[in-house]
């Protein structure tokens, strides 16, 4: 019997979104593409597994459909398409298009209606059908000939299959009386009404007893609970009204023709391109297999890029100590060399190098092949002695040789600390920081290729082979060719042989020598030089310092503190339990909205494809007047600081050195901004007494030694007067008043005295919101207000502060001229959606544009003083650390003869980094015996 496959496309698009939601996957351009991977991967798979002949993938429309003129409200409450999967469905449909799988769409009928349709079709003329979706109403489809495929949450099986005897099983009735039951159960996604207030547990059992929702109402009577009866009675229009929006359509005219649902041959070479577009590397490599399958390795993908196979190089193995002696005087004559280190795992503590490659002058690089387990070569062979002057390379062996690790960094440290030969590299901070593990310092850094990168782009992806294709249309030697593809089987590089491993390292050396060339010219092109060199370029080794410093973590304090947060969390949970009147896991999402909205009859808020949200804008609203609201989102706190910091720290403490070392990332937030991982310390709570405290845990690694605190003060608003010369926020600022009550004061036409404690959080709230876009629903949810009220907040703001208005409107049309915001020092972001027609994307587009000068400009200073601060700390040769650096703060380990000297010397350099014009800035200062106490 012929298969086809009927899969929802919305479905399955949304099902890709959310589970990559959390990724920022990104295309080498910038645009998003986690959903389109998600969904892309899912299709392959399936195409891999059941091999199908037919298929059809159906999408919904924009168009309002027959169920809207039913019912006005249908769909009302959803929320709004997200922004980021706009482009993505232009790419999904392209996929499908390239693939040559047959898609469907019909303007007024759902795709449930379409699918419907051609499902009873189809079975009709003999095919087998598979519907592929997560919705439970196509359960009302299935019959002997018809089944669903439901995505599966096992990681162990694509798909669950939905079949006759499964519906009966799962929803307690056969699939002819599955839209039944959903008439009374309604669905929250959609907006169908249903019966208020009965659920599964009422709604199947009365129409496994009557049959029909018709006949249950015929026998209404017979029903003993009052309360059940007059539910039933009270909702019988919407009862009706419902089954009559939850049952499929199977009638819609569609001119079918079975042979248009066949898969046709696709085009490879637009599919090959599309994933290049779109980075999907791991997916190009499978369909070229499939390629290579489908025409019997007689059909070859058109590829645009060099490989190593189509460039002239001169590539050299370095195994021997010997000729590692000859190669140092060439290393020497470099004016600039390009470092690449293989290393045995990427965990930089741990990690052993491996190799060492080096460039010196584009296509003529080195690898030296070295090992802690090696001893020197005593003797010296004059027939292995190689020419290290010409382009001859060193003959393949079948003998693993390397270099003694501690040999040949002996011998290389005098380059590497060389100062008059400067260091590039690709993020060349991970190889600084390995070698100041072995005790060398790698000086000067004076480029960095994935820096620069970001600095020209920001949302562009900014690794080795997108960088390579982009600006020297050539693709790099994939590792996964030497250590394998999958994850858990992959070898490391020490388990190679250097000849195996020294093309691979040697081009990577080569290509960020080559980049480095043609991104410096670029740099400076488009004015951008200034701030790489001196700003983020000398950052590197002011970030490896303090990455290598760490910071000590109180490992009893945090032991204690977790027992006091459980306790706390499970006295919370019986409250919670005594406040739902039964006990069920507060932490899954399905169970808590059955909880708040179908038990307790909460006003639900927003609705998303699973069901009613219980997310914290949801619950922060529902707080207000429902304490069960507030109870789950201080137990939500505490469990997130219990798992993510106050167990995981401990977890993280170096045996070696007993203190935690986070990395910095240069080049991930688009303003500029700094973020930290393993762990991520800009994230540590600090709004709330329980969230401060974990700051209890930092604390000097040696007892006599004291924690620094140095915080701008609310340094972004002073930037804000800087940029919109504003008068009252500038007379603010110059008379040292307090930002919030001086705002507070010129809002409310009162004097500072008479200013209370909301009128303040109303000024604060507004003074930052206004810097990041925040309209009028925003300020109204915040403060918990009418939407009016905040429109004439914001209408007197902008009255009162026209400055601020002025720079708003500024920006917006200085970015829409030119594409991109920048900060005081040239640093750019771009915002290709400035210019749509789509007024989300345009609107969301300003905001952050109006955002970037401030935040960016901000992320700018604060790494201007970090820069300062190091040089001078080296320059007066302290003891003390800087270790911390966290949005406006920096964290120091003092010792205490050089506590003033670092007092001084830290405010001194934060407050004149950089000049606001009239605008003081000002730094506050503490000093503890933890990062608790100092801030």
């Amino acid at each position: 019997m012929n298969k086809l496959y009927l899969i929802d496309g919305m479905s399955i698009v949304f099902r890709a979104y959310h589970a990559m939601s959390k990724s920022g996957l990104k295309s080498p351009t910038g645009e998003p593409t986690g959903a389109v991977f998600g969904f892309v991967n899912i299709i392959t798979s399936l195409l891999e597994k059941e091999n199908p002949e037919n298929l059809v993938v159906v999408f919904d429309r924009e168009e309002p459909t027959f169920r809207h003129e039913l019912f006005q409200d249908y769909k009302a409450n959803r929320e709004e398409f997200p922004e980021e999967l706009i482009p993505q469905m232009k790419r999904i449909k392209e996929f499908l298009d390239y693939t040559k799988i047959p898609r469907m769409e019909l303007a007024t009928y759902e795709a449930d209606d379409i699918i419907g349709t051609l499902a009873k079709k189809s079975a009709a003329n003999g095919f087998e059908v598979i519907c592929i979706t997560s919705d439970k109403d196509f359960y009302q489809l299935i019959d002997d000939k018809i089944k669903i495929y439901k995505p599966s949450r096992d990681k162990n099986q694509d798909f669950e299959i939905i079949s006759y005897d499964e519906v009966q099983k799962k929803f307690g009735v056969p699939p002819e009386k599955v839209i039944d039951v959903l008439a009374i159960l309604g669905d929250p996604i959609d907006n169908v009404p249903g019966v208020k207030g009965i659920g599964e547990k009422t709604a199947i059992p009365l129409i496994q007893q009557y049959g029909s929702l018709e006949n249950l109402y015929q026998h209404l009577d017979e029903i003993t609970s009052n309360s059940i009866k007059s539910k039933f009675e009270n909702d019988k229009e919407n009862a009706f009204i419902s089954k009559q929006l939850v049952t499929i359509d199977t009638n819609v005219p569609l001119n079918i023709n079975f042979q248009d649902f066949k898969i046709q041959t696709p085009d490879y070479n637009k599919l090959d391109k599309l994933f290049e577009q779109l980075g999907f590397n791991t997916l190009r490599k499978k369909w070229i297999q499939k390629v290579s399958q489908d025409f019997n390795n007689s059909f070859e993908i058109k590829t645009d890029t060099d490989t190593i196979n189509d460039i002239q190089k001169n590539y050299t193995l370095i195994d021997q100590l010997s000729h590692l002696k000859q190669l140092i005087p060439i290393l020497n004559q470099y004016k600039i060399l390009s470092v690449d280190l293989e290393t045995s795992s990427l965990d930089r503590q741990t990690c052993e190098i491996v190799g060492i490659a080096l460039c010196g002058e584009e296509s003529k690089a080195y690898y030296i092949a070295v090992s802690e387990n090696s001893t020197p070569d005593i003797k010296f062979d004059k027939n292995s002695q190689i020419d290290l002057f010409s382009t001859q390379q060193i003959e393949k062996s079948n003998n693993i040789k390397a270099i003694p690790t501690n040999e040949a960094l002996n011998l290389l440290k005098p380059i590497f600390e060389n100062q008059e030969i400067g260091k590039c590299g690709q993020n060349i901070k991970f190889d600084a920081f390995i070698l100041k593990r072995y005790g060398i310092d790698l000086e000067p850094i004076v480029f960095d290729t994935m820096i620069a990168s970001y600095i020209l782009s920001p949302d562009e992806q900014h690794n080795l082979d997108a960088l390579s294709k982009k600006w020297l249309n050539y693709t790099p030697i994939p590792i996964s060719t030497l250590i394998g593809e999958k994850k858990n089987k992959q070898i490391s590089m020490k388990d190679l042989n250097p000849q195996e491993i020294s093309d691979y390292a040697c081009e990577d050396a080569d290509l960020a020598l080559k980049l480095k060339n043609i991104l410096e010219e670029e740099l400076k092109k488009q004015n951008l030089i200034d701030l790489a060199t001196k700003i983020e370029f000398p950052l590197i080794k002011v970030l490896t310092q303090m990455e290598f410093n760490g910071i000590a973590i109180d490992k009893e304090f945090l032991n204690q503190y977790s027992l006091e947060l459980k306790k706390e969390a499970a006295d919370l949970t019986q409250k919670i339990y005594k406040e739902a009147g039964t006990e069920f896991n507060i932490d899954s999402p399905k169970q808590l909205q059955h909880i708040l909205f179908e038990k307790m009859l909460l006003n639900p808020i927003k609705k998303t494809k699973t069901g009613y949200s219980t997310d914290v804008q949801v619950l922060t609203e529902l707080a207000q007047t429902e304490p069960i609201a507030q109870m789950i989102l201080d137990y939500r706190q505490i469990m997130k600081l219990n798992s993510t910091y106050v167990e995981a720290l401990p977890k993280l403490i170096n045996k070696k050195t007993r203190r935690i070392h986070t990395t910095y990332n240069q080049t991930i937030a688009s303003t500029g901004r700094l973020s930290s991982t393993d762990p991520n310390l800009q994230n540590i709570p600090i709004r709330t007494e329980m969230g401060s405290k974990v700051r209890q845990a930092f604390i000097p690694g040696q007892p006599e030694n004291y924690i620094l605190s140095a915080d701008y003060s609310q340094i972004e608003l002073r930037i804000m007067a800087y940029y919109s010369k504003d008068e009252h926020l500038i007379k603010a600022f110059q008379d040292g008043l307090d930002i919030h009550s001086a705002t507070a004061s010129i809002l409310f036409d009162k004097t500072i005295e008479q200013i209370d404690s909301n009128m303040r959080r109303i000024a604060k709230t507004v003074n930052f919101g206004i810097m990041y876009g925040l309209g009028s629903y925003g300020l109204a949810q915040r403060l918990g207000i009418s939407r009016t009220e905040a429109i004439e907040i914001i209408n007197n703001y902008f009255k009162k502060y026209p400055g601020i208005k002025k720079y708003m409107d500024n920006t917006i049309a200085f970015t829409q001229k030119n594409g991109f915001a920048e900060t005081i020092f040239g640093r750019r972001r771009y915002f290709p959606d400035i210019n749509s027609s789509n007024y989300t994307l345009r609107t969301a587009a300003e905001r952050a544009a109006i955002n970037m000068p401030i935040q960016g400009t901000a992320s700018d200073l604060i790494k201007l003083a970090m820069i300062k601060i190091h040089n001078t700390m080296k320059k007066n040769n302290l003891k003390s650390l800087m270790m911390l650096q966290v949005h406006d703060e920096l964290v120091f380990e003092v010792f205490p003869e050089e506590l003033e000297t670092m007092k001084n010397l830290v405010k001194t350099n934060m407050e004149t980094a950089v000049s606001l014009g009239d605008i003081p800035i000002l730094v506050d200062i503490g000093i503890g015996k933890n990062w608790f106490e100092a801030h």
